[in-house]
């Protein structure tokens, strides 16, 4: 099946073996022997989008304001037949047909490199 990435970023998913750790967190040593890249899913044009608002802004007990953002949907692209469709959590979460959907692939199981950036992910999650 075909596979499409409807995120807006680049998603790299990594081979398990080369991981460390569990699903508490998942981490890719400094220093691999061998390609530890499973597959690259390069951005699509027609990226699924949030429809956000400004909210405003809360306040830590610090005195910091930082801004907020209302989201009232998501927009996912059509289905299409022989493909699966990436798309991040918040636009599964926020569209009224996410759950209809079995199509959907949500990253999952984020992988850092020893200084904690993350550099991708193990898998996706699905609904079955």
């Amino acid at each position: 099946m075909r596979i499409i990435n409807f995120t807006g970023q680049r998603i790299t998913i990594y081979k398990s073996e080369f991981l460390r750790g569990d699903e508490s967190g998942w981490f890719l040593p400094d220093r691999v022997e061998g390609d530890s890249i499973l597959a690259v899913f390069i951005i699509e044009q027609d990226v699924g989008k949030l429809d956000r608002y400004e909210y405003g802004t809360i306040t830590t007990v610090d005195g910091i304001a930082i801004p907020t953002t209302g989201i009232l949907t998501a927009s996912l692209p059509r289905p299409r037949e022989g493909t699966w469709c990436i798309v991040t959590e918040a636009m599964a979460a926020f569209s009224s047909s996410a759950t209809s959907r079995v199509d959907l692939l949500i990253p999952d199981g984020p992988v850092y490199d020893e200084s904690g950036y993350q550099l991708g992910y193990r898998g996706f999650a699905r609904r079955f």
